[in-house]
């Protein structure tokens, strides 16, 4: 066995659909399109009622826009460094770090209709892993890391 062997790292992160730009540029014309109706409405009976509604409207959808975009980078990252487990997960503005002895932690995983769940139990403490990240990701990530562990086991075994 390797006395400081190179580490693994797995990305369980969220995979956004589009670009942020491309959702900017969404949020924009989503805005426009309320604002040049109240600007027809001026200018057909000179109401200005409908430049608040717009207002109103371009609000409430970059409010959702920052709200989703706050949340965009969720997921949960995963080294190996040997016989240490370092964990990082993004939940929104928060960001914890753990280190686990690989030894100790023991990956469950459990299926809830077609969706697998992992987690990782180490002391009483059961963390969820790829929460974020899409069902082939998850079983990609089950797949190499039942693959290491094995082939630890058998490094150990050979000692």
């Amino acid at each position: 066995m390797l006395a400081h062997p190179s580490p693994k790292q797995w990305s369980l992160v969220r995979r956004a659909s589009c670009s942020p730009a491309c959702l900017a540029s969404v949020c924009a014309s989503l805005s426009i399109i309320p604002l040049a109706f109240a600007t027809a409405m001026h200018a057909i009976n000179g109401s200005i009622v409908f430049y608040g509604l717009a207002l109103l409207h371009a609000c409430v959808i970059w409010s959702c826009f920052f709200w989703h975009a706050r949340h965009a980078l969720d997921g949960d990252i995963v080294t190996l460094h040997g016989q240490t487990l370092v964990i990082e997960s993004a939940r929104g503005l928060h960001t914890r770090t753990r280190r686990i002895d690989a030894r100790w932690a023991v990956l469950l995983v459990t299926q809830a209709g077609a969706r697998t769940r992992l987690s990782l139990r180490v002391a009483g403490e059961t963390l969820e892993l790829g929460r974020f990240t899409t069902q082939s990701r998850r079983l990609g990530f089950l797949a190499e890391f039942q693959r290491i562990a094995r082939c630890e086991m058998h490094a150990l075994a050979r000692e």
